[in-house]
Parts: C-alpha cells; sequence; structure tokens
C-alpha cells in the first residue's frame, strides 16, 4: 500500500493493519520535511501521518518512507532518513522521478548536489529499467487511483495515458466503492490485458511503462 497518509484517523489505521500481514508493506510517500514537504504533496497533513506512522509502526506490517527529492527538499534527504528512523519506519528509500515538463522545472532537483546514490538511481532508470520486467505482469501489485478506481499500475493512470486506456473509459467498472477488487480482477477487460501482458509484454501496454517506453 502507497500512500501519503493524510487525512485519516487512528483507528481507520488499525482496522487496516488488522487486515495487513507481516507479508504486507505500507509506503509513505513523504517529499520532504515536516515543514515543507506540502509544496509538492498539497494538502498533506503532517499530524496525521505521524498518526498513521505511528500505528503501522507498531504493527506486523512493514513500513517504508519513499522520498522524491525536488529543488526545494534535496537538502534535507538525511534529516528525513534519520526523522524516519526515530518514527520507526523499516526503510527509507529515495525515488527520483524523470517525469518533469515545462511546467515543472523549477522543481528539478540539482542532480549533481544530491550525491552518488541518487545519480546512480538516474542513470538505473535510463539505462537499466527498460530490462526490468514490469510488476504488473507478475500480478502481485495492483495501483489504486486518488479517485477509488483501479487499475493495473501507476503508469496507466498517467493522465496522458488513462482515458484512452479500457481502465479510464470505464471507470465504474474498476470503482472498489461499489466493486470488490477480487470482482474486478475477474472482469473480462483485466483478464485479457493480463492475458496479453503475459504472452507478450513488450506489444501489450503501450501506455508509459519503462520496459516498453
Amino acid at each position: 500500500m502507497t500512500t501519503n497518509g493524510s487525512h485519516k484517523s487512528t483507528e481507520w489505521w488499525q482496522d487496516i493493519c488488522d487486515l495487513l500481514t507481516e507479508d504486507d508493506e505500507v509506503i509513505f510517500s513523504i517529499d520532504g520535511l515536516p515543514e515543507n514537504f506540502t509544496m509538492y504533496r498539497e494538502n498533506g497533513d503532517w499530524a496525521s501521518i505521524k498518526q498513521a506512522i505511528a500505528v503501522c509502526s507498531k504493527s506486523k506490517v512493514k513500513t517504508a518512507w519513499k522520498y522524491i527529492p525536488f529543488r526545494y527538499n534535496q537538502q534535507d534527504i538525511a534529516a528525513a532518513e534519520n526523522l524516519s528512523q526515530e518514527l520507526g519506519i523499516d526503510k527509507f528509500t529515495i525515488s527520483p522521478s524523470d517525469r518533469f515538463d515545462e511546467g515543472t522545472q523549477h522543481l528539478m532537483p540539482d542532480i549533481s548536489k544530491l550525491g552518488i546514490r541518487f545519480q546512480s538511481q538516474q542513470e538505473f532508470k535510463q539505462n537499466i529499467a527498460k530490462q526490468v520486467d514490469s510488476k504488473c505482469q507478475k500480478g502481485s501489485e495492483h495501483f489504486i487511483t486518488a479517485t477509488g478506481h483501479y487499475v493495473p499500475c501507476c503508469f496507466i493512470a498517467d493522465h496522458r495515458f488513462y482515458h484512452k486506456n479500457i481502465f479510464g473509459k470505464n471507470l465504474d467498472l474498476f470503482d472498489i466503492r461499489t466493486t470488490k477488487l477480487t470482482q474486478i480482477l475477474d472482469r473480462p477487460q483485466v483478464i485479457e490485458f493480463y492475458a496479453k501482458i503475459e504472452h507478450d509484454p513488450i506489444s501489450a501496454c503501450q501506455y508509459n511503462c519503462p520496459k516498453v517506453s
């Protein structure tokens, strides 16, 4: 489960953790420190995030803090990692973004100032990622959009492709508020999608997957 963690009660998180096991992981996407992460995560709420982390870190689920470097937070990585340890989070990961465009160039970090670790991750994404098997192909990870709709992965939900594919065109069929996830996975459209991925992943998904881009 990947989430910013904002605006849910302690009781809500306890109910979630009661449903999860030690094989599950809750990943908190927090891009900066409490005082500046909302520059990207607009309307984020640190108080409720901290409550969520407290509940999850005391449960049997694994926890991680995923951090996207931006120009405004690139100097805060070490401090954020230290904070994650203080809060009891199991793992801190840096997740570089390559989705900057003309409207977001001001947010792009200065790669030269982020150290070898960040540069090596950028190199990995540019030179190796196309060889990595798609996560959706294995059927072990799925993605729920902020509006509560199922898609096989976050790339398909990208605004450039979402309403051009079967998932964005048929929102009612993939609404987890009205249909159980197990029922959604049994829909013919989903079965056909995964069958194509299994047979020929290169031609099956031409949206924004690193493997086929």
